[in-house]
């Protein structure tokens, strides 16, 4: 097993919490415009309806 640097296990670390942020942001703007876009058809539905 090789031995590994402090400096590469700090790169490694900070790179994995910068893609699970990456990842977590994603897919929060993913699910944010999936909700937005079911709201507004729903709307645009009912609006529809109204007239």
């Amino acid at each position: 097993m090789p031995q590994m640097s402090p400096m590469m296990w700090m790169m490694i670390f900070f790179f994995s919490l910068m893609n699970l942020f990456i990842i977590m942001f994603l897919m929060n703007s993913i699910y944010m415009n999936l909700k937005f876009n079911i709201l507004f058809n729903y709307n645009m539905k009912k609006w529809n309806w109204m007239w």
